[in-house]
């Protein structure tokens, strides 16, 4: 009866405390997430109390953790939505071939261990490698804590992108990236141009909303209130003839 009583209060008095971090996928320096909550709660219950007295102990640990953590838990930054432990895919349009790759990568990164390499072969003015796009199709690999289609009207979705040196092409003609979204029935919406800055980390973002945006791009009956795809595009700079083939990194896609 002990054993029982024990583990129905641990449940309830932990729930919510993993709860509250179940947007995390894996472990990082410095962070608590999901996983370790579980891994600390397993610890403090692998053996079961056989009196009253170290059902009592035990339930103080618990408490205990439940206070240090959550406090640790409020002072951390909320994860993004997809810091690529999900599968993102070059896109395949006959005018956007560009991105010949998208991979998983440790090499550089500012959420988590990994971002997403697109390996491009961008050639300025070429009819199908003047552009290349990595995308998720969110109805296969959904965001946590969202119902797809996602209702993104008003939201503004950002990435972190790093280019190496030789990525910018022209400097009077620079090459540069887009965020995009695609709507239930594929109809799309690019955000503004952001000119490439090489060898830092930089940010790009798209106000979703019904409205064209400033430099970007929206096409007829767009729906931001249904939401199935978000990706990233990289782009020859308008006239440009310059050339690069090489990684390009995105990471941190997000939403507020």
């Amino acid at each position: 009866m002990l054993n029982r009583i024990a583990c129905v209060i641990v449940l309830m008095v932990g729930a919510s405390l993993v709860g509250s971090c179940a947007a995390a996928t894996n472990k990082t320096d410095g962070r608590i997430d999901a996983h370790t909550l579980l891994a600390d709660l397993k610890e403090m219950i692998k053996e079961t109390p056989e009196t009253k007295q170290k059902c009592q102990e035990m339930l103080e640990n618990i408490r205990a953790w439940r206070e240090k953590s959550w406090k640790q838990l409020q002072g951390q930054s909320v994860s993004p939505k997809y810091g690529f432990e999900y599968q993102w895919k070059p896109q395949t349009y006959e005018d956007s071939m560009a991105c010949t790759q998208a991979l998983f990568s440790d090499e550089r990164h500012v959420e988590g261990n990994c971002s997403l390499k697109m390996m491009m072969d961008l050639v300025g003015g070429h009819k199908r490698r003047s552009k290349g796009e990595v995308w998720v199709d969110m109805r296969d690999h959904p965001p946590v804590g969202e119902h797809v289609p996602v209702n993104m009207l008003g939201h503004t979705v950002a990435a972190s992108i790093y280019a190496p040196w030789r990525a910018r092409g022209k400097p009077d003609k620079p090459n540069g990236f887009q965020v995009f979204v695609k709507d239930k029935d594929y109809r799309s919406q690019y955000g503004p141009w952001h000119n490439v800055r090489e060898a830092e980390w930089f940010k790009i973002s798209l106000n979703v909303s019904p409205f064209a945006p400033r430099g970007g791009h929206m096409d007829s009956g767009f729906d931001p209130t249904q939401i199935i795809v978000v990706g990233v595009a990289m782009g020859a700079g308008g006239g440009s003839k310059a050339t690069y083939k090489g990684p390009v990194y995105v990471d941190g896609v997000d939403w507020q």
